[in-house]
């Protein structure tokens, strides 16, 4: 984990591999946490980091328990995208908790294994959610009540509830699906979302069973089309590939 100030000058590197404390087994996300600390999630662990990256402490979340998606709301509030494992069954999950990691109010469910959803602060305190095969974005004040919910109108993108039955960790014969990456609201109140979708010039494969999945790149059967969406009506303003 490294910092820059604004001018791109290095100013601090936090590097420890491993399973300890304090110790990342991959990259980790990294979000602002209160009282100007970094929190970093290293898949179900949280390392938490004072601003000159001398380590706080690390929480075990849970083996069950995978965070896809963070903000920080106050000193005691946090809300959380996340998914819970159980045999046979994926949930996701929208939902406040305290910063001991207990759940004070769920706001969002999905049961596929495709339901995470993005989390982005709300111009004037709040936060929208958007699931990244969804184009519904809502938007919730900082106790967990909706206050507003928009369908977004976008020209090239199609929500989807599964993945065909032919689309599985054997091959790749139907073309990608496009899913949302990130969502961030401008000051001037406009969303803006990337979105990852299926290259144009993609094509079946010619022997996917003889493929090793692990070995595709995927970011070349995507495109990336960032939008800029007005959240009063969901109208989608203007679209570019980039």
């Amino acid at each position: 984990v490294i910092a820059y100030d604004s001018t791109g000058r290095f100013l601090h590197l936090y590097s420890a591999a491993g399973g300890g404390p304090g110790e990342f087994r991959a990259g980790p996300l990294l979000f602002p946490g209160p009282q100007n600390t970094v929190w970093a999630l290293d898949q179900n662990r949280l390392v938490r980091l004072e601003q000159r990256f001398r380590h706080i402490d690390t929480r075990n979340l849970g083996l069950q328990f995978f965070v896809s998606n963070l903000l920080v709301l106050s000193d005691s509030t946090v809300v959380v995208a996340r998914r819970t494992s159980a045999p046979g069954d994926s949930l996701f999950s929208v939902s406040l908790m305290d910063t001991s990691w207990n759940v004070t109010r769920s706001l969002e469910r999905a049961s596929n294994r495709y339901g995470l959803a993005l989390l982005t602060p709300a111009t004037g305190g709040g936060f929208w959610t958007l699931g990244i095969n969804q184009l519904e974005l809502r938007k919730y004040s900082n106790r967990g009540e909706l206050d507003q919910s928009v369908e977004v109108r976008s020209p090239f993108f199609e929500p989807w509830d599964a993945v065909p039955s032919s689309e599985g960790l054997d091959g790749f014969d139907v073309p990608p699906r496009s899913r949302h990456n990130v969502i961030y609201q401008a000051p001037n109140g406009r969303l803006v979302i990337l979105t990852a979708v299926a290259d144009p010039d993609w094509t079946p494969m010619p022997s996917n069973r003889m493929f090793n999945p692990a070995e595709l790149d995927e970011s070349a059967l995507y495109d990336t089309v960032l939008s800029v969406v007005d959240v009063t009506n969901g109208r989608t303003i203007g679209t570019r590939r980039v």
